[in-house]
C-alpha cells in the first residue's frame, strides 16, 4: 500500500464512525449548539449575562441567537500550532475551500499588494468579508493603488481571546461589506497578571521555520482595567529549489491507455529529476523563425530534417554559420528538438520564494474605566509594522526588429533570414514593502439613569481612527534605456525617448542582446547601471468612523420583552499612493505603468433592530423569536440605498431547533475600484493569449477551433511577420462615474440537535448544528483580466470580444498579435455560492481518566456559478482549482484529550477532490510534442492531463503539559505528521512546479515547540 493511500486509510479511520460529523463550520470551532435559555431557564449554562453577539447590536444570550456563529478560541488556536492570526482564520474549514490571499503568492498581482494576507470567504473574496476588532471596523492596510481589505498582519495573535465567525450577511447590522460574513475578533480584558510566551516552527527538511515571540500584560482595579500586549512575529522563506516537487515544472503526462509517464527524461545530472523541467524559458533567441539556444557541449543535435532547421547563412558578427553556434529546440510537432531544451533551473529559478519572508511587530493596549457604576470610558490601540519580502525571477525579452539590419554592431542574425528576434533572458525579480499601521479608539458607554422609561437603555459612543502608511520597492528595468539600445542602427541612441536623463557613456559598443552572455543573464557592471534599478512608492490610507447607538427593551409582550437597537455611523475613507516617478511616466519595461491613485468616500448610516418574542411555552414551540434588521446608507460616491434582514428561532422542544434568514447586503465600492489610476502594463503574448501554441499548450478543442478559424495556425508562437512580436498592452483603472454599488441576498436555514431527553446525551454531551446557505450577488465589481477576457471570447462568449483588440492585418508586422486589452474594474452580472455548513461537538468525562472531546466541522460548496458579462454564458467553477477557485468540500475534525495537568489534541484538516476537466472540456488532449515515430518528426497522439487535486489530508498532533506550581505550560507537536505531499498536478493549474499550491501544505513535517510562562492572582479571567 503506498503512503498516500495508507495516510488516506488512517484519515477515514480516524473519523469513521462519526462520518455523520462531517457537517461544516470553520477549524476549530466548537459551535455547540446549546439549550434554549428561555425553555430551560435552570439549565447552569444560562446564567451567563447577556452580551452583544456578533451578528447583532442588541444584548442577548448567546445561545438563543438566531444566526450560525463559530468560535475559535485561543486554545485552540495555541493546541493546533498557529502562530498568526492570518493562518488560524485562512486554515479554518469555511476559508480552506476558497481561494487566499497568503504568502504563497510571489510573482501574483494580489489585492493590498505583495506581503497582505486577507480572508476570502465563501468564495466571495476577502472585499465581501468584514472583520472586526471588538465590535468595531479595521481599516484596511498595505501598498500599492489596490488598498482595500483588512491585512490580517496587523492583528496580534497574543491579544486575542477568541474569535466569533457569522456565517451570514449582515449588511443590516455592520453595513457595506458584510455580504459573506462578519469576523469579530475579541481580545483579552479584564486581567490580572502577566504571560510571556516563545512559539517555533522547524520544519524536517530546510527553509520555511518560523518563530513567535509575545508577551501579555493586563490589571485589573476596582475602577477599570489596563491589557498591553506585544508579539514579535518572523516567517523565514521558502524557496522553489528547497523542495523536490516545486523545484522542476515538468509536463506531468501520461499515456491514456497504459497510465505510464510520456514526459522526457531530464538532462539534469545533479538535481535528481527524472523527467525534464520547463520552468521558466530563458536562455534562448526567439525568432519569426523559431527559438534557438547556443550549442551545448556533448550534446548531439537532431538534423534539419528532424526540426533543427537553423539557417546556415554566415554571420559577420560570430565568423561564422549560424547552425555552428546555435540550435533550434522545443518546435513544434518535432518531439527530437525537445531533450536538450533548455529547462531552466537555475539559481535564480531555486532562490524563488514559494512562501514569502515576513516579519512584523504588533503592541496593543486596551483599558477601561468606570466613571461611576453606570458610565464607563474605554480605549483601544494598535500600532504594527510589516517588513515582507518576495524573491523572484522574471523574463527580459526586448524585440529586436528589423532596424537591426541598418547596421547595429550587435546584430549577430544580420544576413540569415532571420528579420524578427527577442532574446529571452532570465533575472531577478524582488519586492519589498514597510507596512506601518495605527489605530486608536475611544469610546463612552453606560446606561441612562433619572430618564424614566429611557431608563432600560443603554447607549455606546465611539471613534476609531486608522491610517496605513507604507512604502514599497520593486526590481525594475528602464524601458527608455532598452529601446536606445535595440531599435537604432546605432549601439545606443540617447535621441529616443529619454525619460531617466541616460547618456550611453560607458556602454562601448552597446549591449551585445544575441550573445551567449547576455542571453544567459551575465550583464558586467556597466550593463547592469545602465538597464536596472530599483523603484520606490508610497501609499497611505485613512479611516475614520464616528458611531452613537443606544439599546435597550421596548416593551412586553406575553412571550417577552421586545428588544431594539438604534443608531447612527459616519465613515470617511481616503486613500493617497504615489508610486516611484518612472512608474507614473510609464518608463518600466514589461512592468505596470501606474499614476497617482487618490481619492475619498464617506457614509452616513441610520440602523435599527429588534428582537421580536412571539410565543412561548406552547406544544411544540417551546419559543418563537423573530429578529428584523434595516439599514439606510448615503454615499458621497454612488447615492443611497437601504438593506434589511428577518431572522427566525423556533425551538420545538429543548433538543431541537430551526433557525433561518433571509435578507439583503450590499457593497460599496471600494476605494481602489473607484479611483484606481489608470495603469498600463506590458504583457508577452504567451501569457494573454490562448492561441499561442494552442497545439502544445493542449489548450481546450474549442479554443483549438477558435483560433484556426482566425486563421492562426498551431504553430503560432507570438511572433508572426518581421518586426512582430510586440507584448499586449493591458490597461486597469477604477470606475468613478460608471460602477454602481453590488447588491446581494443571502438565505439560510439550519437545525440545531441536542438530544438531552433521548439518553444520548448523558453519555456524550452531544450536540449537532447544520446551515444552508444561499448567496446571490449582482453587479459584483470585478477586474477580469487580459487573459480571462480573450478566453472566453475564444469560447464564444461575445461580450467579451470588445473588450481587446487582436491585430488581423496580413500585412501588419504584428498580425494575430493581441495588441491591447482592457481590464478596468466594471460590474459583472452575477454570482452565487449555495452550500452547507455543519458541527458536531461530543463529550465525556471519565472521572479520574480525564475527559475526552471531539469536535467536527466541514463546508460543502453546491454550486459556485458566475456570469461575467450581459449575454455571456454561466460560468459554473464549483469544485475547481481553475481561476483561483477551491474544492467544493473543506473541514476538520478534532480529538482533544485532558488528563490532570496534561492535554493530548490530534487535528486532521481535510480538503476534497477538486478537479478542472470541465473548464477545460476534457482531460485527454492531442499534442505535437510527444511521437512514437522512427524518425521523431510529427504526429499528434493523445496525452492525459492530470487536472484534478486529489482528497488530502493532513494530521497534527499536540501535548501540553501543564506546571501549575510555576505557571508554566509547554507544547510539544508534529504539524503534518505523516508528511503528506500537496497533490501534483499537470500544466496550467495554480502551481509551483508540480506542487497544488494555496490551500495546501509546501514545507512538510515540521516540529513546533511552544511555552507559556504566566503570573496572575487568583481571580477569574473573564476573556478567557
Amino acid at each position: 500500500m503506498s503512503r498516500s493511500n495508507r495516510e488516506r486509510l488512517l484519515a477515514t479511520t480516524l473519523i469513521a464512525g462519526a462520518a455523520f460529523t462531517f457537517l461544516s463550520a470553520p477549524a476549530f470551532a466548537q459551535t455547540k449548539p446549546a439549550v434554549d435559555c428561555a425553555a430551560n431557564p435552570s439549565d447552569p449554562t444560562c446564567k451567563a449575562p447577556d452580551v452583544v453577539v456578533t451578528g447583532s447590536r442588541i444584548k442577548r444570550n448567546a445561545f438563543t441567537a438566531p444566526d450560525p456563529i463559530t468560535v475559535i478560541t485561543s486554545e485552540q488556536a495555541t493546541l493546533a500550532g498557529y502562530a498568526d492570526t492570518a493562518s488560524l482564520l485562512q486554515q479554518s474549514s469555511i476559508a480552506a475551500g476558497s481561494f487566499q490571499t497568503n504568502d504563497q503568492l510571489t510573482g501574483f498581482v494580489v489585492t493590498g499588494g505583495p506581503g497582505s494576507k486577507t480572508l476570502n470567504l465563501r468564495r466571495l473574496g476577502a472585499q465581501r468579508t468584514i472583520i472586526l476588532l471588538d465590535g468595531k471596523r479595521l481599516g484596511p492596510a498595505g501598498v500599492g493603488g489596490t488598498v482595500g481589505p483588512v491585512d490580517l498582519n496587523v492583528i496580534a495573535q497574543s491579544a486575542v481571546a477568541k474569535i466569533e465567525v457569522l456565517k451570514d450577511g449582515a449588511s443590516s447590522i455592520y453595513g457595506s461589506d458584510a455580504v459573506a460574513g462578519v469576523v469579530n475578533i475579541i481580545t483579552k480584558k479584564n486581567r490580572d497578571g502577566g504571560e510571556i510566551s516563545a512559539y517555533t516552527s522547524q520544519p524536517e527538511q530546510t527553509g520555511g521555520t518560523s518563530y513567535n515571540l509575545s508577551g501579555d500584560w493586563g490589571k485589573t482595579f476596582d475602577k477599570g482595567y489596563v491589557e498591553v500586549s506585544g508579539e514579535y512575529y518572523e516567517q523565514n522563506r521558502l524557496s522553489d529549489g528547497q523542495r523536490f516537487l516545486t523545484q522542476c515544472s515538468e509536463d506531468y503526462l501520461f499515456n491514456p491507455t497504459t497510465g505510464a509517464r510520456v514526459d522526457f527524461g531530464s538532462s539534469i545530472a545533479n538535481a535528481g529529476h527524472k523527467y525534464k523541467c520547463f520552468n521558466q524559458v530563458s536562455n534562448v533567441a526567439r525568432t519569426n523563425g523559431g527559438d534557438y539556444q547556443y550549442l551545448i557541449p556533448g550534446i548531439t543535435y537532431p538534423s534539419s530534417a528532424n526540426g533543427n532547421n537553423v539557417p546556415t547563412t554566415v554571420s559577420a558578427a560570430l565568423g561564422g554559420p549560424l547552425n555552428t553556434f546555435f540550435a533550434r529546440q522545443a518546435r513544434a510537432g518535432y518531439p527530437l528538438t525537445y531533450p536538450y531544451a533548455y529547462e531552466g533551473v537555475t539559481p535564480l529559478w531555486d532562490r524563488r520564494s514559494i512562501i514569502s519572508p515576513d516579519r512584523h511587530y504588533n503592541l496593543s493596549l486596551n483599558g477601561g474605566y468606570d466613571f461611576n457604576a453606570t458610565t464607563h470610558a474605554y480605549g483601544q490601540f494598535q500600532y504594527s509594522d510589516r517588513v515582507s519580502h518576495q524573491t523572484s525571477s522574471r523574463q527580459l525579452f526586448p524585440t529586436l526588429g528589423s532596424a537591426w539590419n541598418a547596421g547595429n554592431p550587435n546584430n549577430v542574425f544580420a544576413g540569415t533570414g532571420i528579420t524578427a528576434t527577442f532574446p529571452i533572458i532570465q533575472l531577478p525579480s524582488d519586492n519589498e514593502q514597510n507596512v506601518a499601521y495605527y489605530r486608536g479608539v475611544i469610546g463612552l458607554k453606560g446606561d441612562f439613569t433619572n430618564l424614566g422609561w429611557f431608563n432600560r437603555f443603554s447607549y455606546d459612543v465611539s471613534g476609531v481612527y486608522s491610517k496605513s502608511s507604507s512604502d514599497y520597492q520593486s526590481d525594475s528595468i528602464y524601458n527608455d534605456r532598452v529601446v536606445a539600445t535595440t531599435t537604432s542602427a546605432a549601439a545606443c541612441n540617447p535621441a529616443t525617448p529619454n525619460l531617466s536623463s541616460f547618456n550611453c557613456s560607458g556602454l562601448g559598443t552597446g549591449i551585445p542582446w544575441l550573445s551567449q552572455r547576455v542571453i544567459a543573464g551575465q550583464f558586467n557592471a556597466a550593463e547592469r547601471a545602465f538597464l536596472f534599478f530599483k523603484t520606490h512608492g508610497h501609499t497611505k490610507y485613512d479611516q475614520y468612523i464616528l458611531e452613537a447607538g443606544v439599546t435597550g427593551d421596548l416593551f412586553n409582550l406575553p412571550a417577552g420583552p421586545v428588544g431594539s437597537a438604534f443608531g447612527v455611523s459616519y465613515r470617511h475613507d481616503k486613500i493617497d499612493d504615489t508610486p516611484d516617478p518612472q512608474v507614473q511616466a510609464g518608463n518600466l519595461w514589461g512592468q505596470t505603468a501606474a499614476g497617482h491613485t487618490a481619492g475619498t468616500d464617506s457614509v452616513k448610516e441610520v440602523y435599527g433592530e429588534l428582537i421580536i418574542p412571539v410565543i412561548k411555552n406552547f406544544p411544540f414551540i417551546q419559543n418563537l423569536n423573530f429578529d428584523v434588521s434595516g439599514r439606510y446608507s448615503d454615499y458621497k460616491s454612488y447615492g443611497s440605498t437601504t438593506t434589511y434582514k428577518v431572522s427566525g428561532s423556533w425551538t420545538v422542544i429543548p433538543d431541537l431547533r430551526f433557525r433561518g434568514s433571509v435578507g439583503t447586503s450590499f457593497r460599496a465600492p471600494a476605494l481602489y475600484e473607484l479611483y484606481l489610476a489608470h495603469q498600463t502594463s506590458f504583457s508577452g503574448q504567451a501569457n494573454v493569449d490562448p492561441c499561442v501554441n494552442y497545439v502544445v499548450n493542449n489548450q481546450p478543442i474549442v479554443i483549438q477551433n477558435a483560433c484556426a478559424a482566425l486563421g492562426i495556425g498551431p504553430t503560432y508562437n507570438g511572433v508572426q511577420n518581421p518586426g512582430g512580436g510586440a507584448s499586449a498592452q493591458i490597461s486597469t483603472g477604477g470606475g468613478i462615474g460608471n460602477l454602481q454599488a453590488e447588491t446581494s441576498q443571502a438565505k439560510s436555514i439550519g437545525v440545531i440537535i441536542t438530544p438531552k431527553h433521548f439518553g444520548i446525551d448523558r453519555w456524550s454531551n452531544l450536540s449537532v448544528a447544520l446551515d444552508y446557505f444561499d448567496f446571490q450577488v449582482h453587479n459584483a465589481v470585478s477586474a477580469l483580466g487580459a487573459s480571462t477576457i480573450i478566453s472566453q471570447c475564444l469560447r464564444g462568449q461575445t461580450a467579451f470580444c470588445s473588450l481587446f483588440v487582436r491585430d488581423l492585418n496580413p500585412t501588419s508586422p504584428t498580425y494575430f498579435n493581441i495588441l491591447t486589452a482592457n481590464s478596468n474594474y466594471v460590474n459583472i452580472a452575477k454570482q452565487g455560492v449555495r452550500g452547507l455548513d455543519a458541527t458536531l461537538h461530543a463529550d465525556h468525562n471519565f472521572g479520574a481518566w480525564g475527559r475526552l472531546a471531539f469536535d467536527s466541522n466541514l463546508s460543502w460548496t453546491f454550486a459556485d456559478k458566475s456570469v461575467a458579462l450581459v449575454g455571456s454564458a454561466v460560468n459554473d467553477q464549483n469544485g475547481s482549482t481553475y481561476n483561483f477557485r477551491g474544492p467544493d468540500f473543506a473541514g476538520n475534525a478534532q480529538l482533544q484529550w485532558d488528563y490532570k495537568d496534561w492535554t493530548v489534541f490530534w487535528n486532521t484538516n481535510i480538503l476534497g477532490k477538486g478537479s478542472d476537466t470541465e473548464p477545460f472540456g476534457g482531460d485527454t488532449f492531442a499534442s505535437s510534442k510527444y511521437a512514437d515515430v522512427p524518425n521523431g518528426i510529427t504526429v499528434s497522439p493523445q496525452v492525459y492531463f492530470k487536472q484534478y487535486v486529489e482528497f488530502t489530508a493532513y494530521h497534527d498532533i499536540s501535548v501540553r503539559k501543564r506546571f501549575p506550581a510555576y505557571n508554566i505550560d509547554v507544547i510539544a507537536g508534529v504539524r503534518n505528521l505523516f508528511d503528506e505531499l500537496g497533490p501534483a498536478q499537470s500544466t496550467g493549474q495554480f502551481k509551483v512546479g508540480n506542487q497544488a499550491l494555496n490551500a495546501y501544505d509546501v514545507i512538510g513535517r515540521s516540529c513546533r515547540h511552544s511555552a507559556r510562562v504566566r503570573r496572575e492572582r487568583d481571580r477569574a479571567n473573564l476573556a478567557l
